[in-house]
């Protein structure tokens, strides 16, 4: 048999019930009872399992058949198995045919006159027993409680027989319905009973009494005194009946009195229940509406039937005061987020939360026309009542989307920096190879060495784009910074869009990253293409602008585009605002370039009306200290001898080439296990010049071989940090010969000493 138990729903709270252990409690006796009367009552002939008292009638055989069957019936009702049920339904039905054959032959004219009988009470409990065992198994009926209603017919009988017996008996009997019925009877009927109802107990008055919830502490408390009470009001009055003490009359008067009494007692005493109830329920109420308040997620509390029955604050900012039921929430315009389609039916988000179908996600048009992310989750604390959560996720969803996006640029950034680090060292090797001519006259030179630095610039601010740059702010001429970006976002306009730019002659430095410069200036200029492009024209123009006004540098982005409103221009530099989400709109753009001027100790200025274009302003200041560094000739480096590891073939072998011509003994190696063979045949080694991309372990075996070796590292294209134990200079690609010379003669001149720990 299956274990069975039934949850009790009463003013909030829930009580589960072992309703087959019960069952079994109360229908075990019953069985053992009938097999012991038929043993030790009919076979052996003892009285007190045949009658229970003296000069009471006894439980006949056919009477004990008959409730033994209804018990095994029952026990047989709990299982899930088809079959067993049909076969406990067969037992009860077997027990109805039997009862009524036992009835007839022991009332018949053939039975024994004065003799013990099967009485009418019996019968008609077996009956109702046998319906209600019926009806407790079809769902209609079981809907109805149509098994309560016989259950309780039969407790009724069982009661008032048990009662006549301790008070009155000769009076009970004369009642035809009692005559003939035995104390085992009347106390294996009132059990079955109650198993009878408790087998199906949610809703019956007896799953009221065995709840554990208000109202069956409230009935458990009272019951028994609503039974001795005027049981014992009954026995005093005919006690004193039989003394003389009153008559019937004054008798029927005392016991109204105090049943009056009593009754008033009750009520008083209930209404004082109730309301020490209502006052602790108002005090955890207030006690949760204020932890409740405390929350930022909106929270609603629904009943059964779908009635909103509380609220906190923040579900109040949120939707107002107007959801009172669950149909009022099905009613707000939420929508799928990656395409913005209205659910279809059946799928709205309010009905997937409450479904317990886990998080669910969608987006919502707040009352100032912004898209809010919300997400929807349920729990049930118990059968009666259902708590929706609504939490506002619109900046962890940005910035989970933002980080896929971010993601996707890292990898691509990788590539690119990737690419542009092979082309520094390829224009690393023009430059160092028409750097080299000692002709001041060869034009030829001249025109491959421009075009070489031509290619490294645009190069470099690839470079510079794709790494991370750490450390303190540089300084960055604005008028380059604003050329360089032009020049990237030319080459990304559309026809239709026209990009102009007026060159600055004189330096304008500024105290800013020239990576992050860059960048906003081209994150500004790809701004304005999008308005324009976006727009209901299609076409327009942008212009980008350098000026200067007191100790401040000022870069214009300005177009001619639709322009926006008042309300969209306070809010264009919070992060994750944007107007283009539908097509892959961020929000971050000007929130990281206003936050870029604001740690550089400038400012984003933005101003634009609707159908007036949009103007950004970056302001930046100068630097404190602007330094300048004068062209100096290539200095000799005499007889050092130098220790090149690169794994660029051609970078390698001209840069070795270049500093042979200055004087230099050089060596070169493709790796550091070749660089480790060649150090064994030197005697000494001025400089290594080493990749900073080889492994460190490899560099170290040369740094321990030659421990008064000044050391130059080569950047790669994606090195910022310091690796621990390598102090040295370090320097870029593509290598600036001037550059290369000074650091050789500084890291050599300092190799006897401490190094030099800061990049040049």
């Amino acid at each position: 048999m299956s274990r069975r138990s039934e949850p009790h729903s009463v003013w909030g709270a829930t009580a589960t019930v072992d309703t087959q252990g019960i069952t079994a409690l109360l229908v075990g006796p019953v069985i053992i009872l009938a097999g012991l009367n038929l043993v030790f009552g009919w076979l052996l002939g003892s009285e007190v399992f045949l009658r229970g008292l003296r000069d009471l009638p006894a439980m006949v055989p056919g009477t004990a058949l008959c409730v033994a069957m209804l018990g095994i019936s029952t026990l047989l009702s709990q299982s899930r198995k088809l079959s067993i049920r049909a076969l406990s339904v067969g037992l009860a039905i077997g027990a109805d045919l039997f009862a009524v054959l036992a009835f007839v032959a022991s009332t018949g004219a053939d039975a024994p006159v004065g003799g013990d009988r099967m009485s009418l009470a019996t019968l008609v409990a077996v009956l109702c027993l046998s319906a209600a065992a019926v009806a407790s198994l079809v769902p209609s009926l079981q809907a109805r409680r149509v098994h309560e209603a016989f259950a309780t017919f039969v407790i009724v009988i069982a009661l008032a027989a048990l009662i006549g017996m301790v008070i009155d008996l000769d009076s009970l009997f004369r009642f035809t319905l009692f005559q003939g019925l035995s104390l085992p009877t009347a106390i294996s009927v009132l059990l079955l009973a109650l198993a009878a109802i408790l087998r199906r107990a949610q809703g019956t008055w007896l799953g009221v009494i065995t709840s554990d919830a208000l109202d069956g502490r409230l009935a458990r408390r009272y019951l028994p005194w609503a039974i001795l009470v005027p049981f014992s009001l009954i026995e005093l009055s005919y006690v004193m009946t039989d003394r003389g003490v009153m008559d019937g009359r004054q008798r029927q008067l005392v016991f109204a009195v105090f049943v009056m009494i009593g009754s008033c007692a009750a009520v008083v005493r209930l209404a004082r229940y109730q309301a020490d109830v209502a006052r602790r329920d108002f005090r955890s109420e207030a006690n949760l509406r204020a932890i409740l308040s405390g929350l930022d997620e909106a929270i609603f509390v629904l009943s059964e039937t779908g009635a909103i029955m509380g609220r906190n604050q923040a579900a109040e900012r949120l939707f107002g005061d107007r959801p009172q039921e669950v149909a009022h929430l099905l009613s707000i315009d939420l929508h799928d987020v990656p395409r913005r389609e209205r659910p279809g039916s059946g799928r709205h988000p309010v009905t997937r939360a409450l479904a317990e179908e886990g998080d669910v996600h969608c987006g919502w048009m707040d009352a100032d026309g912004h898209e809010r992310i919300l997400g929807l989750s349920s729990f049930k604390p118990d059968a009666a009542w259902k708590v929706l959560v609504i939490a506002d996720v619109t900046e962890p969803w940005m910035l989970q989307q933002t980080a896929a996006l971010t993601e996707r640029a890292d990898a691509l950034a990788q590539v690119v920096s990737g690419v542009s680090h092979e082309m520094l060292n390829v224009f690393g090797v023009i430059n160092m190879s028409a750097g080299a001519r000692t002709d001041p006259d060869d034009k030829t030179a001249a025109i491959i060495l421009k075009a070489a630095e031509r290619g490294s610039r645009l190069a470099e601010r690839l470079q510079r784009l794709t790494v991370t740059q750490n450390g303190a702010v540089a300084t960055v001429d604005a008028g380059e910074a604003a050329l360089a970006a032009v020049e990237l976002a030319r080459r990304t306009l559309p026809d239709g869009i026209v990009l102009t730019h007026d060159p600055v002659l004189d330096p304008l430095p500024v105290a800013a990253s020239g990576a992050d410069l860059e960048l906003a200036l081209l994150n500004l200029i790809l701004n304005a293409r999008n308005a324009i492009a976006e727009g209901e024209l299609g076409f327009g123009q942008i212009d980008v602008n350098v000026d200067s006004e007191g100790e401040q540098v000022r870069i214009h982005v300005i177009d001619d585009g639709p322009g926006v409103t008042e309300e969209v221009l306070e809010r264009a530099a919070d992060p994750f605002f944007t107007t283009r989400r539908g097509v892959g709109g961020t929000g971050l753009g000007l929130a990281i370039i206003s936050t870029m001027a604001r740690n550089a100790g400038g400012e984003l200025r933005l101003s634009s009306a609707p159908g007036k274009g949009f103007q950004a302003c970056l302001a930046l200041p100068r630097p404190q200290l602007p330094s300048t560094r004068d062209q100096a000739a290539l200095p000799r480096l005499g007889t050092m001898r130098l220790l090149v590891v690169d794994p660029d073939p051609e970078f390698r072998a001209i840069l070795g080439d270049t500093l042979e011509m200055l004087g230099a003994d050089v060596h070169r190696a493709g790796s550091m296990d070749e660089g480790c063979e060649i150090a064994k045949r030197l005697p000494d080694l001025s400089v290594l010049i080493v990749e900073e991309d080889l492994p460190e372990a490899e560099a170290q075996v040369l740094r321990r071989r030659f421990p008064n070796a000044g050391v130059i590292y080569l950047a790669g294209p994606a090195q910022s940090a310091r690796k621990a134990g390598w102090p040295g200079l370090r320097m870029g690609k593509p290598v600036d010969m001037a550059l290369l010379c000074n650091s050789i003669h500084l890291v050599a001149a300092r190799a006897s000493g401490a190094s030099c720990d800061e990049p040049l």
